[in-house]
C-alpha cells in the first residue's frame, strides 16, 4: 500500500493560529494478489469518500490489473511549460 501527503497547507498557507495542517490530499493506492481482496478496500473507501471530510473528489473504484507506476519528482528547472491556444 502507498499513501502520499500532497499539497500540506499549500492552499492557504499555515498562519500561526490555524492548526497544522490546515488542509491536506491523501492520494493512497494499494497492490493485492486476489482481485476479491482490491474489490474489499473499495468497500471501504466508499464508505469514507460518502460519510468523510466535504469535497473529497476523485475516488476510482476500479479495479484494474496495473503493469506499472511509479510516481516522481523533477527539479522545475528541468520543466520547460509552454501554452498554445487554437481557435477554430
Amino acid at each position: 500500500m502507498r499513501i502520499d501527503l500532497i499539497g500540506l497547507s499549500s492552499m492557504h498557507g499555515t498562519p500561526a493560529d490555524w492548526p497544522a495542517p490546515y488542509e491536506v490530499r491523501l492520494p493512497a493506492a494499494a497492490r493485492f494478489k486476489r482481485e476479491m481482496d482490491a474489490r474489499r478496500l473499495t468497500r471501504e473507501v466508499e464508505s469514507l469518500y460518502l460519510n468523510g471530510p466535504a469535497a473529497g473528489a476523485g475516488v476510482t473504484f476500479a479495479v484494474r490489473q496495473n503493469i506499472a507506476i511509479v510516481p516522481a519528482l523533477i527539479a522545475r528547472e528541468l520543466v520547460t511549460t509552454s501554452i498554445s491556444m487554437e481557435v477554430a
